[in-house]
């Protein structure tokens, strides 16, 4: 019976010859598509490993935004180690694919500054506080190159900025260029945690930036914190002057603010 069945389907075969031939040229044809597909695909992955291997370079030596990243590290690198002038050069490449990236502005106002070119670094620089007005880094480094041409007005109007943008950095005020400072009560109606801050900002102006400051406040805590020497005045003279821990128990102070009272303060 199965003998019977295979010599059917033989001969069934042999008498459809043309359709025989045109499934073999199907076959054929799906196999070629299938060989160019895959080529196509291998094709585009060495593409794309070959651009990993070498980032791509436009006309005329400028980088692409890949590889702005690590020109900026090699930019830093070169004005770490007082490379100024190879600074420049690769910063200039920077900002001409990506004229809006701050952080090489900044490094560019620095290059320019450190090369004595103190106009075109205020250029720079100007250009970093227009994107980001908010960046007290650089308009502090722009009041130096001011102050370095003559302009104080402007130098101390950039400082000024610089401080109210951000209160509790003390390099903004000790900056500013005064050499003494006067704090009438800072300690009125300010709460704790921010007169910790404003205390140790205080003393950081003090030792850093050798500012000296004359400090009104009837805050005996904060006195006894802050000043050294303390002095007593009272009816618009000078009463005592000397160390808090003597001043606290000086008889005239005590007569003179508590009326007497017994000198345990």
């Amino acid at each position: 019976m199965n003998e019977m069945k295979l010599a059917a389907q033989t001969t069934s075969l042999a008498h459809r010859p043309h359709a025989n031939a045109a499934l073999a040229r199907r076959c054929c044809l799906l196999m070629l598509a299938a060989s160019l597909m895959f080529a196509a695909f291998d094709v585009s992955i060495r593409a794309q490993a070959g651009r990993r291997r070498a980032p791509e370079v436009r006309a005329g030596g400028v980088p692409a935004r890949s590889n702005v990243e690590t020109l900026y590290l090699q930019a830093q690198r070169e004005l770490n180690a007082g490379q100024h002038a190879a600074a420049l050069a690769t910063l200039d490449k920077i900002i001409a694919t990506d004229p809006e990236f701050p952080d090489a502005h900044y490094a560019r106002g620095q290059a320019l500054a450190r090369l004595g070119r103190a106009r075109e670094a205020v250029e720079s620089l100007r250009r970093v506080v227009e994107m980001s007005p908010a960046n007290t880094r650089a308009r502090r480094e722009l009041a130096l190159v001011l102050r370095r041409l003559g302009e104080h007005a402007a130098a101390i109007a950039e400082l000024k900025e610089s401080t109210r943008l951000e209160p509790t950095n003390a390099r903004a005020y000790g900056e500013l260029g005064a050499t003494y400072l006067l704090l009438d009560e800072p300690g009125a109606g300010v709460n704790p945690a921010l007169m910790g801050l404003l205390t140790g900002m205080i003393r950081q102006l003090n030792t850093e930036f050798e500012k000296t400051f004359l400090i009104i406040e009837h805050d005996m805590d904060l006195v006894a914190r802050l000043c050294d020497p303390v002095i007593v005045m009272t009816g618009g003279s000078r009463l005592t002057e000397g160390a808090f821990e003597n001043i606290r128990r000086d008889e005239r102070v005590v007569n003179a603010y508590l009326g007497g009272a017994v000198a345990n303060v």
